[in-house]
């Protein structure tokens, strides 16, 4: 049996031996097997095990079934096989993945006192050889026990490690830890970042030293260099470690199974810097060929039913490199209100008491990676999340969704992209405040938009042509290719939207005539501010920024950009002056066309307004699907309402067809006219073309 990735257009599939199906996971910590068996009576063909006996963070192990690996080159083969034998008696004509998890274990430490639990401490361990070689063994071990029991079952190895399996070092407060709270490196960190320098004399600096912004939020390069490159080998060995992992699973297999991991989360980090989370070797990974599967959970912060969602990772980079993504719908349903482990995992922010409330979500939640053409799994965490037949319905309908998607190809219609520059992440502290709200905003905004790292615009395939509305949310620090990219996207005639203090980093400095030579305005810094408020306007009309509030209500707050200077402004005359500054009145949103037909647009911060937005979208002559402020997420296939509010939403289609609402078979015609689309307050609706 061979697994691959398949791809349909700009949809992405797992075929077996050259078949496509509809890639939809079913995972879970505590695998029941009545929960397994109602999936695969339902269709579903792909699963997931995952034998470790490490205790996660809830304090319980993992795997319910014990550890598997005991020690150097010794397996406890009955704890794998008691799992496995779940699934094989569940699922007879299923295929699985295997979660390998590489952590180093309590035998491992105490036969290398050097080394640091990798799970806590990542980044003091990932770069060691003996770590590495060990784990390695028990991954090839472990995919050859599953080939042996299992022939023509196992389709995918999926790597695990660091803290929550998810490839970060997690306890920062940790004594040892080289973060953000205090510590001092290991020697055996100090030795491997030696060796990546090839400086044998090199220092790690201090926890002060790497945590010091010259200008507010700021690195400054030019005289912080040895912080930047301890940072950069703080992210490139993660990135290294995966790769390695990958090669031998690939090499092993003989390219047999897909291979996948959780990495690239560029916004939505919890700890308090993105740099610090060891994402930014993202395109080490996009661009390794042994690397086919990468997931990631959806943000925490956009969950709410009266947000919109949104992708922590740059989804559409994953397809352009020929990758599945995975979405991890972990919500807790109304099943698991008296689950004490499902009740603990708090991040989650969602509390449903009904089979419609979790309907309406998990329904948003699907169709948002399925219009992306990518996939998501089921995470019955701790198991009983979906032990109930009308929702095990509603899950079935979503999978023949994913099917029928792949099918038409998913053909993307975009023509938004926001791009997230790594680079820049490596000297700004709080991307998170620019780049995860404005997610929200954008999927108000009235149009479908994709989200790229911003390194894809030097991808050949990149579609150039569709995408006519480049929003940077982070651009600080582009490099000197990126500013070329930026000037040929200018003389081609797009719309370019920048945010914060776009080019105002470079090698030498701080410099506002590098700025105005990335953005084609103006941009003069406003002297001694920490603290400015923003407000919106039109014409002589002032508008706050929109916030949701209760149910069926709409309330009003300021456009807060506290705490994040730099800030700047502009003399010019000739600009469209979209916000102010309330404390002077001094523009801080604004645009200007350029002599090459496109729009420089430029705010002093993040999140710009999705009403704001529209105004650019409308110069660039962007395709406007709906007026009202409700999510929508579509492709040339499919469409996707969520309206928190309710009632009637007027929603533009660029040609009459006909379209069905997957669940109550409704069929509505679209067209460039628009037609009221009628719902019932936080409902979800999907829709497909009527063949």
């Amino acid at each position: 049996m061979k697994a691959s990735v398949s791809r349909n257009k700009d949809a992405m599939s797992i075929a077996i031996d050259g078949r496509a199906d509809a890639p939809v996971i079913s995972r879970s910590f505590r695998s029941l097997g009545n929960v397994v068996k109602s999936f695969y009576d339902r269709g579903f063909r792909f699963f997931n095990m995952f034998p470790s006996g490490i205790t996660n963070l809830l304090g319980v192990p993992y795997s319910q079934f014990g550890e598997v690996w005991i020690g150097e080159g010794d397996y406890d083969w009955d704890a794998l096989r008691h799992q496995a034998d779940l699934f094989l008696e569940n699922a007879p004509d299923g295929y699985i993945s295997v979660m390998a998890q590489l952590d180093t274990r309590d035998w491992f430490l105490k036969e290398h006192p050097e080394c640091e639990d990798s799970y806590t401490q990542l980044i003091q361990t990932v770069g060691y050889s003996k770590w590495r070689e060990s784990a390695s063994r028990w991954l090839c071990a472990l995919i050859d026990k599953m080939e042996e029991w299992f022939p023509d079952k196992v389709y995918g190895v999926f790597l695990m490690a660091g803290g929550t399996t998810e490839w970060y070092t997690k306890f920062a407060n940790d004594s040892k830890y080289i973060g953000y709270y205090n510590g001092v490196p290991n020697e055996l960190q100090t030795k491997i970042y030696r060796e990546w320098q090839n400086d044998p004399s090199a220092e790690i600096p201090t926890k002060e030293k790497l945590h010091a912004s010259v200008k507010y939020s700021l690195m400054n390069p030019a005289v912080q260099t040895e912080e930047q490159k301890y940072w950069h080998f703080y992210n490139d060995v993660v990135a290294d470690a995966i790769s390695y992992f990958a090669k031998v699973a690939k090499e092993h297999t003989n390219g047999r199974m897909l291979v996948g991991s959780f990495y690239g989360y560029l916004t939505g980090i919890t700890l308090p810097y993105v740099r610090e989370c060891n994402y930014l070797g993202i395109g080490k990974i996009l661009d390794d060929k042994n690397i086919d599967v990468l997931f990631c959970p959806t943000s925490y912060t956009l969950r709410p039913a009266n947000s919109t969602s949104g992708f922590r990772i740059p989804v559409d980079s994953i397809t352009l490199h020929d990758k599945l993504y995975y979405m991890e719908i972990d919500c807790r349903t109304y099943l698991v209100q008296n689950n004490e482990l499902a009740q603990r995992h708090s991040i989650d922010s969602t509390d449903f008491r009904t089979v419609e409330q979790v309907k309406n979500y998990i329904c948003r939640e699907a169709a948002m990676t399925v219009a992306h053409g990518q996939s998501y799994w089921w995470f019955d965490m701790f198991g009983g999340y979906y032990e109930d037949e009308p929702l095990m319905d509603i899950i079935e309908t979503l999978k023949g969704v994913n099917r029928r998607v792949y099918e038409d190809g998913a053909p993307q219609v975009c023509e938004v992209a926001m791009m997230l520059d790594v680079n820049s992440m490596y000297v700004i502290g709080m991307d998170y405040l620019m780049a995860e709200p404005q997610i929200e905003q954008m999927t108000r905004s009235g149009v479908p938009w994709a989200e790229y790292s911003a390194d894809d615009l030097f991808c050949e395939n990149f579609p150039l042509d569709r995408i006519k509305v480049f929003v940077f949310a982070n651009l600080e620090y582009p490099t000197d290719a990126m500013r070329e990219m930026i000037e040929k996207l200018r003389k081609m005639g797009k719309t370019l939207v920048f945010m914060h203090a776009p080019g105002y980093v470079t090698d030498k400095g701080f410099s506002e005539e590098a700025m105005e030579s990335l953005t084609g305005l103006k941009l003069t810094e406003i002297e001694g501010e920490e603290h400015c408020n923003v407000y919106m306007c039109e014409g002589d009309a002032a508008y706050n920024y929109r916030s949701r509030g209760t149910k069926g209500s709409l309330t009003e707050r300021d456009y807060d950009l506290r705490s994040f200077g730099p800030f700047f402004t502009t003399d010019d005359e000739d600009v469209v002056v979209l916000g102010r500054y309330s404390n002077s009145g001094r523009p801080a949103t604004f645009y200007k066309k350029n002599e090459y037909g496109g729009i420089d647009a430029f705010s002093a911060a993040a999140p710009v307004p999705y009403y704001v937005l529209r105004t650019l979208y409308r110069e660039a002559g962007v395709f406007n699907y709906m007026d009202d402020p409700e999510t929508l997420y579509l492709n040339g296939k499919f469409v996707c309402l969520n309206s928190y509010v309710g009632g009637k939403h007027k929603f533009y289609w660029p040609r009459v067809e006909e379209f069905e609402d997957v669940f109550t078979h409704e069929r509505i015609t679209f067209c460039p006219e628009g037609v009221d689309v009628e719902f019932t307050p936080e409902e979800t609706r999907l829709f497909l073309p009527v063949k």
